[in-house]
């Protein structure tokens, strides 16, 4: 029971830390060569990991690609993403926010 108060409480506080959570900055990028794992992080400092498959064959049904795109970015340049606000979407599961990134929000961009 303690550890579902504790999950409440960090739910509660990454939301009443304010900021705009629409975009979130990207905190580092891990790229192992077929996956590429980015970390989002929240102004209440709760970090949020996203991975992204590497294609064999670059796509524009890719949503790496897609990613790099909206940023003027190639895909030897990931490491870059680092510093870049992304949209999100955010979503409550299990009593605990969670963010996708916003695809579609980027093709607006």
């Amino acid at each position: 029971m303690p550890d579902d108060i504790d999950d409440i409480a960090d739910a509660l506080g990454a939301v009443r830390a304010g900021g705009d959570l629409s975009r979130l900055p990207v905190s580092s990028v891990q790229d192992d060569g077929q996956t590429v794992t980015i970390e989002l992080k929240t102004p209440a400092n709760n970090v949020f990991r996203r991975e992204l498959k590497r294609p064999p064959i670059w796509g524009p049904n890719c949503d790496l690609k897609r990613l790099l795109d909206a940023y003027d970015l190639g895909p030897e340049e990931i490491e870059k993403l680092t510093g870049k606000k992304i949209p999100v979407q955010r979503e409550v599961a299990a009593g605990r926010p969670t963010f996708q990134i916003d695809f579609e929000a980027l093709a607006e961009r």
